[in-house]
């Protein structure tokens, strides 16, 4: 425990806010790295101190992440009207867009890549168990990864929320009207269930009206003449149904910590979208309300700026949410491979008995989806995209929780 003491002494002695610059480094960094075939993924390397390509990783959650930066890059040209931000929105919309057709039927891919590309037998062994298919689109021959999952499409659907609200180019708008009215559509024809091309269900969203509500919200955002009153009859009907799937989902603060990733996200465009004096509202705060009581004190900056969003700025939360920005700055740029069982206590055999600080934890590809109880992972061969750092940055700027 002595470490972790001037680890915690040291971060308080020397604060250091999130940045710009910092978040226009990463930005430039994704466009030359991580979007090798217009989606984002890892990238792995042959070593930890080499600069070559080997690869590339988390290709299966490629979706979800492109979906993210697309709602980063929006939630930074909200703040600085840039050309430059304005032109990664559409190139973020490409890639969204590209996985939304490729399978011809308005199904979602996990990722696509080129049957040229130099790293398909690579991808293939990491993800052939999810189902690889062939096509050609857009005039070249590419591969695509099925077997969707409500992750994917909770991803995508919020980056073309946010981008449809906060981006005022008519183009933009009208691209992310398109995807989302063709996914959702076929969501409904298919009654929520996400169908893999051999037919079989892989996951489905029914007894999840959580998900259900929050995708409708959206759609109604961007469309309501096709799915206003598809969300208003649900919200009168399930309304209530939040809190306690809200309330089981909590009941283990550490398993499968990804799914509060997904229920902030949710509770973005359910407020986001809402009417301003609607009375579901009150009903969305009390799930609402669960969820922080379950995870507020995690130092999850992701989390913390979502609650800002909904609910305005709090002095005492946004800077917590700032130095954690601050902290993931100073992880290794590199996944490297941390193992902290023998460093500070462990409980329940698999996790630490408190929230180990930022600047401490096992890296990840989106951090703030990662536990602050794990104790180990990463692998120094791979990069992530850090968009764990923009996207909460740009959201914390627009919403007031972060001052340049």
């Amino acid at each position: 425990m002595k470490s972790l003491g001037i680890i915690l002494v040291l971060t308080l002695a020397f604060p250091l806010w999130a940045a710009e610059d910092d978040a226009l480094k990463i930005s430039e960094r994704i466009e030359r790295l991580h979007i090798p075939y217009g989606t984002v993924v890892d990238v792995q390397f042959q070593s930890l101190l080499s600069d070559t390509i080997t690869g590339y990783a988390d290709t299966g959650d490629s979706s979800l992440f492109t979906g993210l930066w697309l709602a980063a890059e929006s939630f930074r040209y909200a703040v600085t009207k840039s050309p430059e931000a304005l032109r990664l929105v559409n190139k973020a919309l490409d890639g969204v867009e590209a996985l939304s057709k490729i399978s011809g039927t308005d199904r979602l891919a996990r990722m696509l890549y080129p049957t040229d590309s130099p790293f398909v037998d690579m991808i293939r062994e990491r993800e052939e168990r999810l189902g690889i298919y062939q096509t050609k689109f857009q005039g070249r021959d590419y591969f695509w990864i099925s077997s969707m999952t409500r992750d994917q499409y909770t991803g995508v659907f919020f980056g073309c929320g946010v981008a449809f609200d906060l981006v005022d180019d008519p183009n933009v708008k009208a691209r992310a009207k398109d995807i989302v009215t063709r996914l959702l559509k076929r969501l409904l024809d298919d009654s929520w269930n996400l169908i893999k091309p051999d037919g079989q269900i892989n996951e489905t969203f029914v007894h999840r009206q959580d998900f259900q509500l929050a995708i409708l919200q959206i759609g109604r955002k961007v469309n309501p003449a096709e799915f206003g009153a598809e969300y208003e009859e649900l919200r009168a009907k399930e309304y209530d149904s939040i809190e306690s799937i809200i309330f089981i989902e909590s009941l283990n603060n550490h398993k499968s910590y990804f799914k509060f990733n997904l229920d902030y996200l949710n509770f973005y465009s359910l407020f986001r979208y809402e009417e301003p004096g609607s009375l579901y509202r009150y009903d969305y705060h009390r799930g609402l309300n669960i969820l922080r009581d379950t995870t507020q004190s995690h130092i999850n900056a992701h989390f913390n700026i979502i609650e800002t969003s909904i609910r305005g700025p709090n002095a005492i939360r946004d800077q917590i949410s700032r130095q954690a920005l601050a902290d993931l700055l100073k992880l290794p740029l590199r996944n490297i491979e941390i193992d902290l069982s023998q460093t500070v206590p462990v409980c329940q055999g698999d996790r630490s008995c408190d929230v180990i600080p930022v600047i401490m934890r096992p890296p990840d590809s989106f951090l703030w989806q990662r536990s602050p109880f794990r104790l180990a992972g990463g692998d120094s061969r791979e990069q992530g995209p850090r968009l764990d750092y923009i996207l909460p940055y740009w959201m914390g700027r627009h919403f007031g929780a972060i001052q340049e």
